[in-house]
């Protein structure tokens, strides 16, 4: 693998890290944006939008940063199960293992799992018309 190839590499690997970074600090900070009010964040069930939200991204960005090293489909199937895991792993650290005022939920799971889906979808849908 020559230089370049390599910094790229680093730096795909750097972005899902940060991302998961990301994700581990919202999921288990109390009040990860310090109480901030919007008018986007006052609906019911807001935090399912955020969680899909977060999940496809972080999806998307996991396949941005693999898909041109790893050619096995099996790998892919195995990374969206370990991201979903992930996702369901931390709920149960919210409610049972950092009790820090935030619940476990399956809604969460399930808009976690649903943005993964999409995610997949999407990235197979777009090849699919390449």
């Amino acid at each position: 693998m020559e230089l370049q190839s390599k910094r790229t590499f680093f730096l795909r690997c750097l972005a899902v890290f940060l991302f998961l970074t990301l994700i581990t600090y919202l999921s288990l900070a109390a009040h990860p944006l310090g109480g901030v009010n919007t008018r986007f964040f006052q609906f019911r069930e807001a935090d399912k939008v955020v969680h899909f939200t977060l999940y496809c991204l972080f999806c998307l960005t996991v396949i941005w940063a693999y898909s041109p090293y790893i050619k096995k489909k099996s790998i892919f199937v195995l990374i969206f199960f370990s991201i979903i895991i992930y996702g369901a792993f931390m709920e149960i650290c919210q409610g049972y293992i950092f009790p820090v005022g935030r619940t476990f939920s399956l809604l969460d799971i399930a808009a976690n799992t649903f943005g993964v889906a999409i995610a997949v979808l999407f990235y197979n849908l777009y090849h699919r018309i390449l």
